[in-house]
C-alpha cells in the first residue's frame, strides 16, 4: 500500500498541480500542505480528500486510504472562471493592447464563459455572438 506522500505525489505529477494549486483548491495553509506532501502527516481529512476529489478526479479514498478505484469515473474538472480572467488579463497585457481593448477583451471573455455554463440555445448564441461583435470590433 502506498503512503499518502506518494498519493499526493502522484496526483500532482499526473495534474501538474503545485503547492499552491492545493492550498487554493484545499484552504489550507502552506505548512498544511507541506506536511500533507513531504509528511509527518498520515491521513486527510474528509473534507480535505473531498475538495481534491473535487477539483482534479482523484477518489477521496484514494487519497485518505489507497482504496482503488484510483480516479472517479466520468469525472470533468470544473471550470475556474478566475483563473481564465487573469489569463485574459495576462494575455491582453502581454499583447501591448491599450486598457481600453484589454478591458474589452476581458469583456469578450466574460461573453464567452455564458456560453461556458451550458445554455446554448440559439437565442442565446445569437445574443452572445451580438455582444462578442460590438466588444471587438
Amino acid at each position: 500500500m502506498s503512503t499518502l506522500q506518494e498519493r499526493i505525489a502522484e496526483l500532482m505529477a499526473e495534474t501538474k498541480a503545485t503547492h499552491a494549486d492545493l492550498m487554493r483548491v484545499t484552504k489550507l495553509t502552506s505548512p498544511a500542505i507541506t506536511f500533507i506532501i513531504n509528511g509527518p502527516t498520515k491521513s486527510l481529512k474528509t473534507s480535505t480528500a473531498a475538495k481534491l476529489e473535487r477539483a482534479y478526479g482523484f477518489s477521496a479514498a484514494w487519497l485518505s486510504d489507497g482504496v482503488l478505484p484510483k480516479k472517479v469515473r466520468d469525472f470533468e474538472p470544473p471550470i475556474n472562471e478566475g483563473h481564465w480572467r487573469r489569463v485574459a488579463q495576462t494575455l491582453a497585457k502581454e499583447l501591448g493592447d491599450t486598457p481600453v481593448n484589454a478591458e474589452k477583451f476581458v469583456a469578450a471573455v466574460d461573453v464567452l464563459s455564458e456560453l461556458i455554463d451550458g445554455d446554448s440555445s440559439d437565442e442565446k448564441l445569437q445574443t452572445v455572438s451580438r455582444r462578442h461583435l460590438r466588444l471587438v470590433a
